[in-house]
């Protein structure tokens, strides 16, 4: 790290931030006997189906990513910490200036779904999606309000989200 970096990320620390949550890296959704059934009904049928169509490569992708899924349901999720400042926001240990991020917004639609997105001026920089918990959407948006423009435009959860809430991943 250079000594630029060393000292921003120590002029951060020393802020205090407006707003600090934590949340589990992945929906910590508990699997129950219906969802394990699925699923192996529907690798059992695409397995049927590249048996009969000779497909070995298609064979060996489903082994892989059963054991990938497998290996990774078993993991314990990491515990993310989320800062907001006067500055910018910190994702763990990756601090955002307002300069980088285009803007946000919020879907609160409790119980399912409670969100914060955030869009980045920079075209490798992905947009992030994160999870309100118990935190008032309300006073976070006033707050953001003050820094970048909030999206109104797309007042909805992603179909990506809605997807993997639905699959519990």
């Amino acid at each position: 790290m250079t000594e630029e970096k060393i000292q921003e990320s120590e002029a951060i620390e020393t802020k205090k931030p407006v707003f600090h949550w934590q949340f589990a890296e992945t929906g910590n959704k508990e699997k129950n006997k219906k969802h394990y059934l699925i699923a192996m009904l529907v690798l059992a049928a695409f397995l049927i189906f590249a048996i009969f169509d000779k497909n070995f490569l298609f064979i060996i992708f489903l082994i892989l990513t059963m054991l990938i899924i497998t290996l990774e349901h078993k993991r314990k999720p990491l515990i993310v910490d989320f800062y907001i400042f006067e500055d910018g926001i910190k994702i763990s240990d990756k601090f955002y200036t307002w300069q980088d991020i285009k803007n946000f917004r919020i879907v609160y639609e409790p119980p399912q779904v409670k969100n914060i997105y955030f869009d980045f001026k920079g075209m490798l920089i992905p947009s992030i999606s994160l999870p309100l918990e118990d935190e008032d959407p309300i006073k976070i948006r006033e707050f953001l309000k003050k820094y970048i423009s909030e999206d109104l435009s797309r007042p909805y959860e992603p179909l990506i989200d809605k997807i993997n809430r639905w699959l519990g991943l």
